[in-house]
Parts: structure tokens; sequence; C-alpha cells
């Protein structure tokens, strides 16, 4: 076996060299068994064929986790070993990081006594899978090949057990890993007086250690130290456990709390697909917290390497467990680079883009980093990865919106699905479609800055051509000759071209419009205006009403603007013309005069309530109709009997004053109309009335003549 100095020389060799680990790419469905077994296409196999079935299952999901350990199984109960072994190597293709598949794995080698095997395979995956279960065999492993009655055997099991719980030691199950070493190293022969001193100080720092640790059984340890302690001076053993009492109390509670974050976390439901419903976003939250939690260091490790190796271990755990979430992969590259370690953190996003190959952020963040630390010679091959990832997503999308097994009319299709699925699926596809689009604006703008604007135009007539196209390519090429070439003409024609394809598009319209205002092309801005609108949805087409009728506001004709406001409030009925017109201005229409108006109709509402309890049924409409003459806005009255400011402040603000002198004609209409307590329905809006009678064709009637035009109208 190799010795275990050279197991620790290879886990730092990690950071600089690709493992077989890293180096296996995603599987695919014809990758999951070998062809020969499989013959590419599905056939019918005999009822007692039992392993050309399983390979069919696995053929047809590589992550049928049930059928992979089924045909392990029909290969370990007949003791076909190559059989076994090519399995195993096959299965480790989907599953490369779960530590089950790993420990099954060695344990059947174990069984075959091949030990040369088993260390292969231990250097291929320990330092990578960070499990609890895996280390325990590993360190079993270690003591049966090492008899501990030998000098050497004793030094080389104390080496492998430090090194297992520097790398899990701070697990919540490593607990029985600490009171092994413990066990094993308070066992040990002690020939002479210097010796034995050695021994109960590497047992009582081991102790130390792991009282101050949150694992499971940290409550018998602390118990079992105290023990130990008071074994060996029960002077001293005050002291000592004194010392370290308080770090045990912040373990303790820290275990706690860990364990209701952790419980029933890591669970491999999430690990090989996204479900995209409410528990898998709760098990991302939960993660998420957990890293958190180990950041706010509860434990007061002050930002030292332990703090570190705890975050650096939440990660790790994370990374196994919900693989498919790309936020787990960013966070973790931007802490590491931040730590710093940079190969580490290259690492773990080059791990990320495997098991995340169409996540637009993770390869993005990953080019973006190499381009601006002067590693170019891989943009390319990043990014065409990406769309190639991103084509084959909105493939599979397309398939499963409408199966091909689906024939007929519409209805059947319809059934086929529910309207939610179809409707999630097609905003999928929409998102894709944009990331997609987006990554061929990612890939010319980087060739641009690394080869040079020709190259950068070569990938723009290539992605034009791609399926699946969206309109940002156009605006970011044609945006591209604008700065970098300084020619506005080619810029001009990109835009025309895409109009081809997306003139009912209102996002490309509307940028097409800025970037012809940009440039003080009018005639062509108005020409596209014109265009755009006709063919586009009103609604749709707004933002590029307010876009035009804002350069014609500032920059145009004021008669084309006050047109433009005209068409608008015919376009838009639903906007007020005083609306219309602020936006002309960049103002809103204000809400002040709605809850003065709502202020005005409670107190109304209040005081005919209270009239109606002090007075008799018969005066109650006198009365009432007094108050409300009381509370009428100022600005009905005519100019020369006007006593207030124009604009009067709220009536609740207002000292209570005698009431105001009111023109007969206004008396005899308040007495015609009922009483407010009777009116039940919604105040009438002040500002809708007054922009519908702006708008009606309504005589005007001079205030002076208007008590004769009222009884006039009265008796006829």
């Amino acid at each position: 076996m190799e010795s275990v100095d050279n197991v620790e020389k290879n886990r730092l060799r990690e950071s600089s060299t690709t493992t077989e680990l890293e180096s296996t790419p995603k599987i695919s469905a014809e990758d999951a068994v070998d062809s020969s077994a499989t013959g590419g296409l599905k056939r019918k196999r005999l009822p007692n064929d039992r392993v050309g079935m399983l390979k069919d299952e696995i053929q047809e999901n590589p992550h049928n986790l049930s059928a992979w350990y089924a045909l392990v199984e029909e290969y370990g109960s007949k003791g076909k070993h190559e059989e076994l072994r090519e399995t195993y190597e096959q299965m480790l293709r989907p599953f490369p990081y779960v530590p089950r598949v790993w420990v099954d794995y060695i344990n059947a080698e174990l069984a075959f006594n091949d030990f040369r095997a088993v260390e292969v395979l231990f250097s291929r995956c320990l330092v990578k899978v960070l499990s609890v279960d895996l280390w325990t065999l590993y360190l079993s492993y270690v003591r049966r090949i090492n008899p501990e009655g030998e000098g050497q055997s004793r030094s080389t099991i104390t080496q492998a057990y430090e090194f297992s719980l520097n790398t899990i030691g701070m697990d919540l199950q490593s607990g029985p890993i600490w009171s092994d070493f413990i066990d094993f190293l308070r066992s040990g022969p002690a020939a002479s007086t210097w010796e034995q001193q050695q021994k109960l100080d590497a047992v009582r720092r081991t102790y130390q250690r792991a009282v101050s640790t949150p694992i499971y059984n940290i409550e018998k340890l602390w118990r079992d130290y105290d023990a130990f302690e008071n074994s060996i001076n029960r002077a001293t053993a005050r002291k000592f456990v004194a010392e370290k009492s308080p770090a045990y109390m912040s373990a303790r509670a820290a275990m706690r709390e860990l364990s209701n974050m952790t419980n029933g976390l890591r669970v491999l439901d999430f690990t090989f697909e996204r479900k995209r419903n409410s528990a898998e976003k709760s098990a991302y939250v939960r993660w998420m917290k957990w890293i958190e939690w180990e950041k706010n260091d509860p434990l007061d490790l002050l930002h030292g390497t332990t703090l570190q190796g705890r975050i650096s271990y939440a990660y790790e755990q994370a990374m196994l467990y919900i693989p498919l979430c790309p936020q787990i992969w960013l966070d973790a590259f931007s802490y590491f680079l931040n730590i710093p370690d940079e190969q580490r953190a290259l690492q773990i996003i080059k791990r990320g883009m495997r098991y995340c190959p169409s996540s637009f952020v993770v390869h993005v963040r990953y080019a973006e980093h190499e381009e601006a630390n002067g590693r170019t010679s891989d943009i390319r091959v990043i990014y065409e990865s990406l769309i190639a990832a991103l084509s084959r997503e909105i493939v599979l999308v397309e398939k499963e919106s409408v199966p091909e097994s689906i024939q007929g009319s519409e209805d059947k299709q319809e059934e086929s699905k529910p309207t939610g699925i179809l409707l999630r699926l097609e905003k999928r596809k929409k998102k894709l479609v944009r990331e997609y689009s987006l990554a061929w604006c990612c890939l010319m703008n980087a060739v641009r800055r690394t080869e040079g604007i020709k190259s950068a135009r070569s990938v723009f007539t290539k992605a034009r051509k791609a399926p699946h196209q969206s309109h940002e390519i156009y605006i970011a090429s044609a945006l591209m000759e604008h700065h970098c070439s300084k020619d506005s003409t080619i810029a001009s024609k990109i835009f025309e071209l895409g109009l081809r394809h997306f003139s009912d598009l209102p996002e490309y319209v509307y940028k097409y419009l800025c970037y012809l205002i940009s440039i003080n092309d009018e005639t062509n801005a108005r020409a596209l205006f014109e265009k755009a609108i006709s063919k586009m949805d009103a609604i749709e087409a707004k933002p590029i009403y307010q876009r035009w009728l804002d350069y014609e506001s500032r920059y145009g004709d004021l008669n084309a603007a006050i047109s433009l406001s005209q068409r608008m409030a015919l376009v838009y009925p639903q906007e007020s013309t005083q609306s219309i017109f602020l936006s002309r201005y960049g103002l809103e229409v204000e809400r002040e005069e709605d809850e003065f108006d709502a202020d005005i109709y409670d107190l109304r509402t209040a005081n005919a309530n209270s009239q109606n309890k002090d007075d008799d049924s018969a005066s109650e409409t006198s009365d009432s109709s007094k108050s409300n003459v009381e509370m009428e806005d100022t600005r009905l009255l005519p100019a020369s009997l006007e006593a207030a400011p124009a604009h009067p402040p709220p009536i609740s603000a207002q000292a209570p004053t005698a009431p105001v002198p009111l023109p007969p004609i206004i008396t005899e209409l308040l007495d015609e109309l009922p009483a407010a307590q009777t009116i039940t329905e919604a105040p009438i809006h002040p500002v809708k009335l007054m922009d519908y009678v702006v708008k009606s064709d309504v005589p005007f009637i001079r205030l002076r003549n208007a008590n004769t035009h009222l009884k006039k109208a009265r008796y006829n």
C-alpha cells in the first residue's frame, strides 16, 4: 500500500493536476453501458435474460441507481469478478461523486482480496469524495493491513487517523472516528516514563480537539475526558477541564443547532435530475443556510484555517448532494478566489460546468475569469460548449412540450399535458432561447477583445444562421459596430437585417428606435415608428409610443408632440389626458387630491351619522344638507365669495369657522339633493369627472346668469 505521506503529497498536488475523477465526462444514455452489450438499438430479450433487460433499463436512464445495483447483484452472485469490476467502472460515469458507489466498489474488491485494486480506488476517490462512510472504510483498511504490534505500523495508523480527522473531522457524524483514535492512542505501549508522558499528551490533545468540535457524541467524549484527567491528577484535572469548558459548551450548542439544520439534508434526491419543485427549492435554501451558518463563525474561530476548513467542508458536502444547483458552484468559486486559493477555485468551477453544462452564468463566470487573467486559449471552447448544451436543452424542452408519440388533432395534444405544465415549458424555452442568444453575444464580444473585430464579425455571421436565435445577437453586433468600429452605416444595416425577422417584436423595435434617435436619424426613426406600431398590439407598443413622444417633446416640433399626445389618448383611452401630458415632462399624476377627497367623504359620513342620532327624522334631510354645504370645496364658489386660498389645507387642519353664506341657487340645489347618509355607493372620482367634462361638448353658462338658466330648465 502507498504510505500515508504519499497520500498527503498526492492531496497537495491535486490542485495542480487533473485527476481521473475530474476528467470523467458527463454520462450520456449511449455511454451508460458498453455498446457491444446494447447493440445500439433496443431489442427484444428472452424472459430469462435478466442481465440484458437490466442493461436496457440502464441505457434508457443512466441515473437509474436501482437498475445498476440489480446488475451488480447479478454479477456478484455468480462470482464474475471482471464483469463486476467493469460494471462498477461504467457505474462511476454517471455517479462519479456518490459515496455509496465507491464504498460498494471497494468492498467488492476487498471480497476478492485484491488489495492493489483497493489502493488504486482509494487514491482516485478519497480526497474528492468527503464522506464519513468512505473514510471509515479507509481507516479500517489501513488497520487491517498494518498489524498494531509493530512500531512502524502504529505510526502509519496514527498518521492515517490524523489525516482523516484533518479532512472530515468537523463532520457531525465523525464522532466514532474520534473515539476510535482516542482508544487507539490509549492502548499504545509505553516502555519508559518519557513514552508514557508522550502518550498522555497525545491523548489529551486529541480529547481537547474532539470536545471543541460539534459532533454527535460530544457529551460522552466530554465525560470521558473529565474521567481521563481525573485519573491522572485531580489537581491538574480542574485546570485542564476549566480551560476547555467554554469551548465545549459552545461546541455542544453548535452541535444541536447544526443537527437541526442538517437533519435529513444529505440525500441523493436532487443529485441527478432537476425537479424544479418546492421540495428542491427548500433543499437548496437549507444548504445555503448551512454554509452561511458556517461563515458566521458560531464557534468563534476568528477567521483562521480551521474556519476555512469548516466552510470548505460545507461547500464540498453541498457539491456532493445538490450539484445541479449553479449557485453552489458560483458561491464556492468566489469563496476560494477570496481565500485565496485559485487552483481549487478553478477545479470547482470546471466541475460545476460538467454538472451544469447549460448553465449560462457558470460558463460565463469562468470564461471572464480566464480572459481577465490572460488565459484566452480556451475561451472559444467554453462558449461553444455552452451554446451546444443550450441548443440540446431547447430541443429537449420542445420534445417535452409536444411529444413525438402524440399524433392527431390539437385536442389530443392538449389533453396529453395540463395547461400549467405547458405554460411552464414555454416559459423555460423562452428563457433558454434568450440565454442561447446571449451566449453568442458573449462569444462575439470575447473574440473581438482577444482576436479583433474581423473575427467577431465571423462569429456574428455564424450566429445569425444558427437555429433558435433571438434578437439580442443583432442588437449586440450593431452596437459593437457603432461603438468599436465607429461605423454607423454597418450598424444600421445590421439593424435592418434584424428587422426582417423581428419587426413585430417590441423589444427589438424599441432598441432600434433608440439607436436611430441617438445618431440623429429622425427620418428613419419616424418611418420605423409608423411602420412598427401598425404591426403591434397597443399594449406592447406603449414603450415605443412613449419613447417617440419623449423625443418629439424634447427635440421635435410642439405641434407634432401635441398631435402625438392626442393620438395616444385615442389608442389608450384608459390613460387620462393629464397623465399623457405630464409624461412628456417625466412627471406622474399626483394622488394627493384623491386622498383629500376621501378624507372629505369620510368626514361627511361621520357628520351625517352624528346628526342622524341627535336630530329627529323630520329635520334629518335639512341638517345633513347644511352639513354637506359646509364641507363643499370652496373652489366651486364664485370668485367674489372665495375667502380661502386656491389650494386650501385639508379639512381636518382648518380651524372651525362660521358657515360661509352661499348663493340662493346653490342652497336650492342642495335642498333638492338627498341626505348624505342615503348615498352608499362609492364617491365620484373628481379627476376623472373633470376630465370627462373637459372632453364633453357642454355649453358654457356664465355664473351671473346661472339662476335664470336653472329656473328655465326646471320648468321646461
